[in-house]
């Protein structure tokens, strides 16, 4: 009587292969005859790295802790063995881990998905957290959590320590209607090089937030309308205009431009 091996067949090996971190890693391995399955070996390789074997049991799914993987290329494969032995591998599944990603690139109106990144050796990073908002100073490795109202592009900008810059942008795919975080949809001046003493206008549209504040250069913050709203202005020198703006779930997020002289 031969020997029956068990060979790996995979399935879908890591869900959003080419966009997020491996978070979780499924697969299907189907015996051959009428063997029983008593188990799953797989491993991972890092580019330019040496095998790692890190998982070896009878299930059919796979996470990692939740720190994730560092930015980088790893390579997955797995095969079934029995009693009578291995099976042969499955193909060779590569991932790219990115420095900013989602962990969700796919939400419903309401959900809310976790922002990480992982830039290290750098002078600056600034990310931009909601549609329109300004970018913001933050640390090297963290994460934040956005609850998207509409599909948004979410921006990081990293400063080199030569000065260089790199954008990295990440997109969250929005369905349906209703409220999560802020959209600044318009906010600009009719233009952004002026005479002193000229008049020109200012316009914005915010949608789902509690309240919108609007600051003119040194000037007190003011209560504003948020949605289809404008004002006439003049100014005597360069000029920072600003929204702040107040969440539904609480804190605030930004949005600003600045005015220049001719």
């Amino acid at each position: 009587m031969g020997h029956y091996v068990a060979p790996a067949m995979p399935d879908k090996h890591y869900r959003d292969a080419d966009v997020t971190p491996p978070t979780r890693g499924s697969w299907r391995v189907l015996p051959l005859g009428n063997q029983e399955l008593a188990g799953i070996e797989a491993y991972e390789q890092p580019g330019g790295g040496t095998k790692v074997d890190f998982y070896d049991g009878a299930g059919t799914s796979w996470s990692v802790t939740d720190a994730g993987k560092a930015p980088g290329t790893y390579y997955y494969r797995v095969r079934g063995h029995n009693q009578w032995g291995y099976g042969a591998y499955s193909d060779v599944e590569a991932v790219t881990v990115l420095p900013f990603r989602a962990e969700d690139a796919y939400l419903t109106v309401g959900q809310c998905t976790t922002l990480s990144w992982d830039f290290t050796g750098i002078k600056a990073l600034y990310v931009s957290l909601g549609y329109g908002y300004d970018r913001g100073g933050v640390v090297g490795q963290s994460s934040y959590k956005v609850c998207p109202s509409v599909t948004t592009t979410y921006e990081a900008l990293v400063i080199e320590q030569d000065e260089s810059q790199e954008t990295h942008y990440v997109t969250i795919n929005v369905s349906g209607s209703g409220c999560g975080d802020p959209v600044v949809w318009h906010f600009a001046p009719t233009t952004y090089s002026v005479d002193a003493g000229e008049t020109f206008s200012i316009f914005w549209d915010v949608e789902c937030a509690r309240t919108v504040w609007l600051t003119i250069g040194d000037g007190p913050e003011q209560p504003v309308e948020g949605q289809g709203s404008m004002i006439d202005v003049t100014i005597y020198g360069s000029t920072l205009f600003k929204l702040k703006i107040e969440k539904t779930s609480g804190g605030f997020v930004y949005a600003s431009f600045t005015v220049h002289l001719t």
